[in-house]
């Protein structure tokens, strides 16, 4: 199955407490609000650093929408779903928020992004989803200004929640999606179904170590001014220290890539 055929119809990549119409409603989007200040907050980023800039978001949209509340120029908004980007425009369009808000299908490993386009990219839990990351971690570099700045989630190979992951997959690699998909529905709350979905069939789960994309980023001229979630860096496994996922905060220091 390709990627965009899974997500929009199997998982919307992200569970909440509201799903189905309620998917845009207010109390995800107040979750959604409540973690982006959270984590810009420790990117030492506030509100007037983003007023009137040009961001660039990747998922379903409700992280986009959370970007409003900053005042941005504009919110360029992205995903390989058909179906979510249809749902988006949608909600876009009765809401009456085209001229702060675009939504287009693009893959990141294979559609080219704007060049030095944003001021700032969320990437939180998309990059480990795409076909080539060396190819849509390239194209993200290109697509920010010179000193841009980025948010970059990847999981973490070597943590306990992502070895269990992969075990679940292993585990149920015989099992048609459907025929589970069915089976979850009688079984569990919309919520908790959607992510399973997401940990167990999402065609890619690339999984790579921190130090080898800080090797890739000083190639391309990228600082990594921070992090979140990362111990014992030169330890490859460690269950009961490691966080599933690692958040390295990114600037763009030169405006060409080797």
């Amino acid at each position: 199955m390709k990627i965009k055929n899974f997500y929009g119809i199997y998982s919307s990549g992200a569970s909440f407490e509201k799903m189905g119409q309620k998917f845009f409603g207010k109390e995800n989007i107040s979750k959604t609000n409540k973690t982006i200040k959270k984590n810009l907050k420790k990117m030492s980023i506030t509100k007037n650093d983003l007023e009137n800039k040009i961001i660039m978001n990747v998922g379903s949209g409700r992280e986009a929408l959370g970007f409003l509340d900053y005042k941005p120029k504009k919110i360029f908004h992205y995903d390989i779903s058909s179906q979510n980007i249809k749902r988006f425009k949608r909600y876009i369009k009765i809401n009456n928020l085209k001229k702060t808000i675009t939504s287009n299908q693009l893959d990141l490993s294979k559609n080219n992004l704007p060049r030095k386009k944003f001021d700032f990219i969320y990437l939180h839990g998309i990059i480990q989803h795409v076909d080539h990351v060396d190819k849509a971690l390239k194209n993200l570099i290109q697509s920010l200004k010179l000193n841009g700045k980025m948010w970059f989630y990847f999981y973490r190979p070597g943590s306990l929640n992502v070895f269990l992951g992969s075990l679940q997959r292993k585990l149920l690699q015989n099992i048609k999606i459907k025929m589970f998909k069915n089976f979850l529905k009688l079984k569990v709350e919309r919520s908790f179904f959607d992510g399973i979905m997401d940990d167990c069939y999402v065609p890619n789960r690339q999984l790579f170590y921190p130090k080898t994309f800080n090797e890739n980023l000083k190639k391309n001229f990228v600082t990594n001014f921070g992090n979140t979630f990362l111990k014992n860096y030169s330890h490859k496994v460690d269950f009961l220290n490691y966080h599933q996922s690692v958040v390295f905060f990114l600037k763009k220091k030169k405006k060409f890539l080797k």
